[in-house]
């Protein structure tokens, strides 16, 4: 995706605002909708007949609607082919943009959890997460993701349904970014990863059903995670209109989450889900009380501040980065005040 540019003093901010939102969920979809047709272009020299078909789907995306993540795959598997001269790749590309809009699969109208299902979305996820810098084990294996079996699927759906509610109640605007940003929510099993994003993807949430270990914490193992992930979307809409972060991939440092070593890039990521995990956690601790909301509120306040002192030190941040950085650090201590 390419970016845009805007102007505005309070655009760029970790607080959670559904209507800012809302308006970068669309300038998402419109350089989504740019982006295909000029694909679609380049390839018709190649495939007229194809791109033909793909350019009539192109018609049917409107921006403002809740385009389904398939769109997003499909365009970086589409940029992918055109970029290695793969004309299978290309022509898979535009008959898939086809399908999609005539199948009715190219808008998401409302909010499903879900099992993993191995289809294309699920498919880039997995090349996302067992390739290239993906998340190993201590042994240097890479993560697993498969279907969960009936029982583990049963409980992790209705804990995930259980802790909507909550992040309503005690934070309404983070869960109006939830409602913006989030169409699907995929469980699976495995090992090594818990949860997923990408702009790859966008609008879709990949999630672990708890361990053993996970499972005692109950709703609130779905709240931390549907929390994160959001916010991980919140900032891929934001990255889509200014880059952030100039030195993103150069070095890595010891992570906040994460046991290896990881680029800024992914430090930063890291250190703004973690000031609005920390937010819902004092909220919840404050309306709900209990020992578990508290000690997920101090665990993830005190990765934050591992993660915010990184950046600190090591950070090129663009001016629309710093201001950023800065409303991470507010919020935090807003919510722990």
């Amino acid at each position: 995706m390419t970016t845009e540019t805007v102007e505005a003093s309070d655009y760029f901010s970790a607080a959670p605002d559904p209507e800012k939102a809302l308006e970068r969920r669309t300038r998402m979809h419109r350089q989504l909708v740019k982006d295909l047709g000029t694909y679609v272009r380049v390839a018709s020299k190649v495939y007229p007949g194809a791109a033909a078909n793909a350019r009539t789907a192109l018609s049917a995306l409107d921006p403002a609607q809740r385009l389904a993540p398939l769109l997003y795959t499909i365009h970086y598997d589409l940029k992918n082919g055109l970029v290695a001269q793969d004309a299978g790749a290309v022509c898979e590309g535009l008959n898939a943009l086809a399908f999609a809009v005539e199948a009715g699969r190219h808008v998401d109208r409302g909010f499903a959890v879900e099992r993993i299902r191995g289809d294309a979305v699920d498919t880039a996820i997995m090349d996302l997460v067992i390739n290239g810098d993906g998340p190993r084990d201590e042994f240097g294996r890479p993560a697993e993701m498969t279907g969960p079996d009936a029982a583990s699927m049963a409980q992790a759906l209705a804990w995930a349904e259980e802790c909507l509610p909550i992040l309503a109640e005690v934070d309404p605007p983070l869960f109006g970014e939830f409602e913006t940003f989030v169409s699907r929510l995929r469980l699976f099993a495995g090992t090594g990863v818990r949860g997923v994003t990408s702009v790859r993807t966008f609008g879709l949430i990949s999630l672990r059903v708890p361990d053993r270990e996970e499972a005692a914490q109950g709703p609130l193992y779905f709240l931390d995670h549907v929390t994160h992930e959001t916010s991980h979307l919140s900032l891929h809409s934001l990255m889509n209109v200014d880059p952030l972060i100039e030195n993103a991939w150069e070095k890595r440092f010891a992570a906040p989450i994460r046991p290896d070593a990881r680029p800024l890039y992914g430090i930063y990521h890291a250190t703004f889900v973690l000031s609005r995990i920390t937010r819902v956690f004092a909220r919840a601790a404050a309306s709900l009380g209990g020992a578990e909301a508290v000690r997920l509120r101090d665990v993830q306040h005190d990765r934050f501040w591992k993660g915010y002192r990184t950046v600190s030190e090591h950070a090129e941040l663009t001016p629309a980065g710093r201001q950023v950085l800065a409303s991470c650090r507010a919020t935090v201590e807003e919510a722990m005040a």
